[in-house]
């Protein structure tokens, strides 16, 4: 085997690549694994290998597809954790707001706040929730939409 490397490329639309890492190649016996992260959460991203032989002559691997349907789920950025203060910000990242209802529960899972926030507060990026009289320990936060 004459492979030196191997590009990882990523596409949104599928026709248009750009490479996120490089992996060597291992050059052992035929069935070697291999592993890359990809740190973006989209849903949908397109990938494929530019093998790379130690010749600089290289070939692309066939385009693969991948369709995270939990990038819905991940919208929201929560500091400071753990809390200092008083406040707790929460900034969306997604561009389809809903009204949503913050939680706040200890282990025991008794209630200590639930705050309804309206769509159009969200839009502006940033909300600060007031958190008084927490005491200190462990809580769950919940962001449930409508």
């Amino acid at each position: 085997m004459n492979v030196e490397s191997f590009a990882v490329e990523r596409s949104k639309d599928g026709g248009s690549f750009s490479a996120i890492g490089t992996v060597p190649a291992k050059n052992g016996s035929y069935g070697n694994q291999y592993e890359f992260l990809d740190g973006l959460i989209s849903p949908a991203s397109y990938y494929r290998l530019r093998m790379i032989d130690k010749d600089g002559l290289f070939e692309f691997s066939p385009v693969l597809s991948v369709h995270n349907s939990a990038v819905n789920i991940l919208k929201y950025a929560i500091y400071p954790n753990p809390i200092t203060g008083n406040v707790l910000n929460i900034i969306s990242s997604s561009t389809d707001h809903q009204d949503v209802v913050v939680t706040v529960t200890d282990v025991a899972g008794r209630i200590w706040l639930k705050q309804a926030i309206m769509a159009n507060l969200l839009n502006s990026g940033k909300v600060v929730v007031p958190i008084l009289s927490l005491p200190s320990g462990f809580y769950y936060l919940q962001i449930r939409g409508d």
